[in-house]
């Protein structure tokens, strides 16, 4: 399985910020059975981006990860240079755009941004290539992107690490499924409120152990006192009703353990 990186970004070319991002995905793709054949660190510029993903392309990568560039402002032209590399047309995601509504209205309600209005360079981070579905970001608001181009899968995400770390841990289901399994992959999500993860860490093992096709994990959201915990629970399944079915008794057993 031939993986290759491509950054984005002149900070990284210009030496202001270290490529850390690389250096975490690659050794997260090793680590799952991938063999990362290459790393390009590129420039803001939409054309050498797009020859970047054309040349991995034709090596016959079966993994490309993108960092960088996913952001509203207009240096951040990575899904519109992916988008002409594969000759796809971009457009309004909706799911992609209930991410980002939905996050300016928590950021709005902290105090962290004057409003909660969906501008045209918010929206912007909602415009994807034809195909592409959106990975929620937790830490940030640009939601990750995964396709496929034929045997290749393609994975973007923001350059921010905190944001690329969490994203690409959402992703892995994705990344390292096999073209010939059967099956879906089934993700549920919800908040819960409590803030120390390890008061959270044994009530999350009895709920695996009831459901062990069920994997969860944590992330602490806010600061302070109201640091809350968002829960993401997956499963495989040949079965996505059912799937669903089991992540939502898993959730509601968890729910349940922290009431007490």
């Amino acid at each position: 399985m031939k993986a290759f990186i491509i950054a984005v970004g002149d900070e990284l070319l210009s030496g202001r910020t270290l490529d850390y991002n690389s250096h975490w995905v690659s050794r997260r793709l090793t680590g799952l059975g991938f063999q990362v054949s290459g790393i390009s660190v590129v420039p803001d510029i939409l054309e050498e981006i797009e020859e970047t993903v054309k040349k991995c392309l034709e090596k016959k990568a079966n993994l490309i990860v993108i960092t960088g560039g996913l952001g509203p402002t207009p240096g951040d032209i990575t899904l519109e240079a992916l988008s002409k590399a594969l000759g796809r047309k971009m457009s309004i995601e909706p799911r992609a755009l209930e991410m980002i509504k939905d996050k300016y209205r928590q950021l709005f309600e902290a105090g962290h941004v004057s409003s909660p209005e969906i501008t045209e360079d918010r929206k912007k981070m909602a415009i994807l290539p034809e195909g592409g579905t959106p990975i929620f970001n937790a830490v940030g608001v640009a939601p990750g992107v995964f396709l496929r181009e034929g045997t290749t899968k393609i994975l973007v995400m923001p350059g921010v690490p905190s944001e690329m770390m969490y994203i690409l841990e959402m992703a892995i289901p994705l990344l390292s499924e096999s073209e010939k399994e059967k099956g879906v992959i089934r993700i549920a999500e919800t908040v819960v409120d409590i803030g120390d993860e390890s008061a959270l860490a044994p009530l999350l093992r009895k709920v695996m152990k009831k459901f062990p096709q069920v994997s969860i994990k944590s992330y602490p959201t806010g600061f302070g006192e109201r640091v809350k915990m968002r829960i993401i629970a997956s499963t495989k399944t040949d079965d996505a009703v059912e799937g669903d079915k089991i992540l939502n008794k898993a959730l509601e057993l968890l729910k349940a353990m922290i009431q007490k």
